[in-house]
């Protein structure tokens, strides 16, 4: 199972415009104050307190910055476990699937801190064909 890295997911045109640096050179930045050694909430927080960056692309930059440096896999946790999670549109009514609250609901199921990004596709498989019987039952 292939998960997308964090930084191809956020274009570099919005890094730009929404921390005034392109990923780059906020990764350069970060080598060059030793990074690469911290845990996630450091770097984070130094982007904040350092940089003025907003707390969300503060932690977005840390996530990119921990994938491109090789210090988290993409769709890794901070805790070093993983997700998987799975959606299905189905056409049914509130009556049809507990809880839903329209005539066409979104079913998610998200299957958390698995140990590894092979686990996360063995459950994503799962999930998926799951949610598909749900799907062909209810028309």
């Amino acid at each position: 199972m292939v998960t997308k890295r964090h930084d191809e997911a956020i274009g570099s045109q919005a890094v730009v415009r929404s921390t005034g640096r392109p990923r780059e050179e906020w990764h350069e930045l970060l080598d060059t104050a030793g990074a690469t050694g911290w845990p996630h909430k450091r770097i984070a927080e130094w982007l904040v307190t350092e940089h003025a960056v907003d707390g969300w692309w503060a932690q977005s930059l840390t996530v990119g910055y921990e994938q491109a440096r090789g210090m988290r896999q993409p769709g890794q946790r901070p805790d070093g476990t993983f997700d998987a999670n799975v959606s299905r549109t189905v056409a049914a009514g509130v009556q049809d699937v507990s809880a839903l609250v329209s005539d066409d609901a979104r079913v998610a199921v998200q299957h958390m801190r698995l140990p590894d990004s092979e686990a996360v596709g063995e459950w994503k498989a799962f999930w998926k064909d799951a949610l598909g019987r749900l799907v062909a039952q209810l028309g």
